[in-house]
């Protein structure tokens, strides 16, 4: 054994000694860990001693008994050209463009965010910078959408483009040649701010959106939904897509359905915070965001209890939504929701690396070395995504960001 004060110099094997390990399956927390990584793997997963304490422990040993070990972060839904600090719409030209999502990629990292599915702008800023990305330009994983895809006249201009007259969603995938990541579709309009639970009507056909979700499939490419409201989603539902995407007021039927067809949900609870909490905002907005929030947060509670795979999605780019920041505020609310520390981490970690393609959501023996090393407990999550001590990504430990 020899003990690393500055963490490993790169190559041979480390042993990580850490107080806690929640490994993104669901699973209770384990108390006492050693995780040894060899190369890019993660080689083994056992106990620790007590009463051996850090002795006979392989390679570079790190003493992380204080800290709680998890794999990254995963934001399944997030707009990168967009910054939510400072609303604007979009950039004004590519060169701005490029700046801000460099500077969102670094705020997501700074939280241990490693991987985000961009769901799109209209001007296909994040689906270049993902490009870029997989050409080395930065350690953020990053699956987008490119622009959305919506019904003329109804919401969906900032996020995309609307299809020309006659033409089928199906038919706007035609030769582009694999450049998108994924696929989104809007299905509805946004959440009122006026009427609680207004529902708006749907963009599209559930036998168009199944059209839809067959060319993407031939493509080797997922359909994500924008869709708030029964019919809005009962019809995504009814054709098969990846995911629902908000979700706002669908009500138990779709949720159940949901459940049987493995249909993930993004429920992305933060806007809807922010706005509720918002001070420049009308007294009645505020109140019809509480109140909506509240209704999320019932639906969460049934799907948890039905069995709805849900994955961790911000919305970030969105108005009072920071990239990185507000994965700890929706990982608190999910939690908040009657999530377990370990379920809402698996949300926020393995459920996301299903839908992005991210290689590192679960910890086990023969997996990616990519994980987490927060100060503190379980109990101390979310709050300690604030205060992370290492960041590994497939073996190789990354510096923390300022």
């Amino acid at each position: 054994m020899r003990l690393a004060v500055g963490g490993p110099k790169g190559g041979g094997r480390v042993t990580l000694a850490a107080g806690w390990l929640i490994d993104g399956t669901g699973a209770p927390p384990r108390r006492g860990v050693a995780i040894e990584i060899e190369g890019s793997t993660l080689r083994a997963i056992g106990g620790l001693d007590a009463a051996a304490g850090l002795s006979g422990l392989p390679g570079e040993v790190l003493d992380c008994r204080g800290c709680t070990v998890i794999p990254p972060l995963v934001d399944s839904h997030v707009h990168l050209a967009f910054d939510g600090l400072h609303p604007g719409g979009a950039p004004r030209s590519a060169a701005a463009a490029e700046e801000r999502m460099r500077q969102n990629a670094a705020r997501l990292l700074r939280r241990g965010v490693l991987a985000v599915r961009d769901a799109g702008d209209a001007a296909g800023y994040g689906l270049r910078f993902a490009r870029r990305v997989r050409d080395g330009g930065s350690r953020l994983h990053v699956l987008s959408t490119g622009p959305a895809l919506h019904r003329p006249g109804r919401y969906g201009a900032l996020l995309g483009r609307a299809l020309p007259a006659g033409c089928q969603p199906a038919d706007a995938l035609e030769g582009e040649g694999g450049m998108r990541g994924a696929v989104k579709i809007v299905n509805s309009g946004l959440n009122s701010l006026v009427e609680f639970g207004r529902e708006t009507a749907p963009q599209f056909g559930a036998e168009e959106l199944a059209a839809l979700v067959r060319r993407a499939a031939a493509q080797g490419l997922s359909v994500l939904v924008h869709a708030n409201g029964r019919e809005p989603v009962a019809r995504a539902v009814r054709a098969g897509v990846r995911s629902i995407e908000h979700g706002f007021f669908m009500g138990r039927e779709n949720l159940a359905a949901m459940a049987e067809a493995g249909i993930a949900w993004v429920p992305t609870l933060a806007p809807i915070c922010a706005m509720a909490e918002r001070p420049e905002a009308a007294p009645r907005e505020r109140d019809v965001a509480r109140r909506t929030l509240d209704h999320q947060r019932e639906q969460l509670c049934q799907a948890r209890g039905l069995g709805v795979k849900v994955a961790l999605g911000t919305d970030a780019g969105s108005p009072g939504v920071a990239h990185g920041d507000a994965a700890v505020e929706e990982l608190r609310l999910l939690i908040a929701s009657g999530y377990p520390v370990a379920e809402a981490v698996a949300a926020a970690t393995s459920a996301g690396a299903q839908l992005s393609g991210f290689g590192g959501g679960r910890l086990r023996p023969g997996a990616e070395a990519s994980l987490l090393v927060l100060e503190g407990g379980p109990a101390d999550i979310p709050e300690s995504l604030r205060r992370i001590r290492r960041v590994f990504l497939a073996g190789e430990e990354l510096p923390l960001p300022a």
